[in-house]
C-alpha cells in the first residue's frame, strides 16, 4: 500500500519537531546546569574572599590592639620610670654632684622620643588627627633623626575617610617607610598624598639603590598587597637603579553610592 506523500511529509515534520524539542530540552538542561554551576562557583569565590577579608580584619584589629597596649605601656610605665630617673639625677645635681648634665640631657631626649613613638603607635591618635597629619608628624620625627631627608607633597581637597581606613592606610605608609629605611640606602624620600574627586593617591618615592621587581615579596610587599586588597586599592611598584616608587590608588567613594565614603 502506498503511503501518500503528504502523510510522509507530515510525519517527517512532526518527527523533526520532536527531535528539535528533545534537543532543545537537553540544551536547556545543560545551560541551566552551567548557570547554576557558575553561580555556585561565584558564591564559593565570594565566600572565600569574604572569609579572607574577615580574617585579615581580625588580624589587623589584633595588631592595632597590640599597638594600643604597647603605646599605653610606653607612656604609662617606661615614660614614668625615665621621668623618675631624671628627677633623681636633678636632685643629685642640686646636691653638688658634678658631671650629671649629659645624662640628664640623654634622659630628656629619651623621654621625648618615647612620647613621640607612643603617639605614632596609638591608633586612636591616628583616627583623631587624620591620615595627612599622621604622615606629616611621622616624617617630622624622621627628619629630626637626620637619618634621611623627607618631603611631603599634599594636594587636592583634604577629606576624612572612615577611621579604620585611615589607620590601615597609615600602617601601609609606615610599612613603605620601613622598607625605605631598611633596604633603599636612600638620602631623600618623598611622600605624595593627593586627594582626587574619586581616588586617593598615596605614593612613597626614594632615591635609593632600587631592587629587582622579580622578587619584591622578600622586602615587605606581601603585607602591602594584602592590605591593598582589603581596601579595593591598586598597588603599583616601580624600581630601578635610581630609586623606588610605591603608589597606592584608593577609591574614595562607593560607585554604587557616590554620597558615601568607602
Amino acid at each position: 500500500m502506498n503511503i501518500p506523500e503528504y502523510d510522509i511529509i507530515t510525519t517527517l515534520v512532526a518527527f523533526s519537531i520532536l527531535v528539535i524539542l528533545i534537543v532543545s530540552f537537553f540544551i536547556a538542561i545543560v545551560v541551566q546546569y552551567q548557570k547554576r554551576r557558575r553561580h555556585h562557583v561565584e558564591q564559593l569565590v565570594a565566600l572565600k574572599n569574604q572569609y579572607e577579608q574577615e580574617l585579615l580584619r581580625s588580624q589587623l584589629e589584633i595588631q592595632e590592639q597590640t599597638l594600643r597596649t604597647i603605646s599605653h605601656e610606653i607612656h604609662d610605665n617606661v615614660g614614668q620610670v625615665l621621668s623618675l630617673a631624671k628627677l633623681q639625677l636633678h636632685s643629685q645635681q642640686q646636691q653638688g654632684q658634678p658631671g650629671l648634665q649629659p645624662s640628664i640631657d640623654l634622659l630628656v631626649k629619651a623621654i621625648s622620643d618615647l612620647r613621640d613613638l607612643s603617639k605614632s603607635l596609638h591608633p586612636d591618635r591616628i583616627a583623631e588627627i587624620g591620615l595627612a597629619e599622621s604622615i606629616r608628624y611621622d616624617l617630622l620625627l624622621l627628619q629630626k633623626t637626620n637619618a634621611i631627608d623627607t618631603h611631603f607633597d599634599l594636594s587636592g581637597t583634604l577629606l576624612r575617610l572612615p577611621p579604620e581606613k585611615e589607620i590601615l592606610l597609615f600602617r601601609m605608609f609606615q610599612e613603605m617607610m620601613n622598607n625605605v629605611m631598611k633596604h633603599a640606602v636612600a638620602k631623600l624620600v618623598t611622600v605624595k598624598l593627593q586627594y582626587g574627586s574619586a581616588v586617593l593617591l598615596m605614593a612613597v618615592s626614594d632615591n635609593g639603590c632600587g631592587f629587582s621587581l622579580d622578587k619584591p615579596s622578600g622586602i615587605g610587599f606581601t603585607s602591602l598587597r594584602t592590605r591593598a586588597k582589603l581596601l579595593n586599592a591598586q598597588l603599583d611598584i616601580k624600581s630601578n637603579a635610581n630609586g623606588t616608587t610605591v603608589a597606592l590608588s584608593v577609591p574614595i567613594f562607593d560607585p554604587k553610592n557616590p554620597n558615601s565614603h568607602l
